[in-house]
C-alpha cells in the first residue's frame, strides 16, 4: 500500500469510506457480497471484525465482585476475581 490509506476495496485505497466504524463497514460489505453471490457457487468469505465485543461495563457498580463471589466461591483469590 504506496497511498498511506489502510483501508482498501478490490486493491484501491477505499476514500469514500469516512468516519463509520470499521465493524459496521465489514459488516454491510460482508452482507452486500452474500446478497449478490450466486448461491448455486461456493463461497468462502471470512470476516475478522476489529471490535470483538462491547465494552464490558457491570449493570451497577460491585456486580462482578457478587457474581464471581456467587457463582465461583469453590475458587481462591484472583481466580476467582477473573474467573
Amino acid at each position: 500500500n504506496m497511498s498511506g490509506f489502510d483501508l482498501q476495496r478490490n486493491d484501491q485505497p477505499a476514500h469514500d469510506i469516512r468516519e463509520r466504524y470499521a465493524t459496521h463497514v465489514f459488516t454491510e460489505e460482508a452482507v452486500r457480497i452474500i446478497d449478490r453471490h450466486d448461491a448455486r457457487n461456493p463461497l468462502y468469505l471470512q470476516i475478522n471484525h476489529l471490535g470483538v465485543h462491547a465494552p464490558l461495563e457491570p449493570p451497577v457498580p460491585g456486580y462482578y465482585g457478587y457474581y464471581n463471589h456467587r457463582n465461583f466461591s469453590y475458587l481462591q483469590g484472583d481466580r476467582r476475581k477473573y474467573a
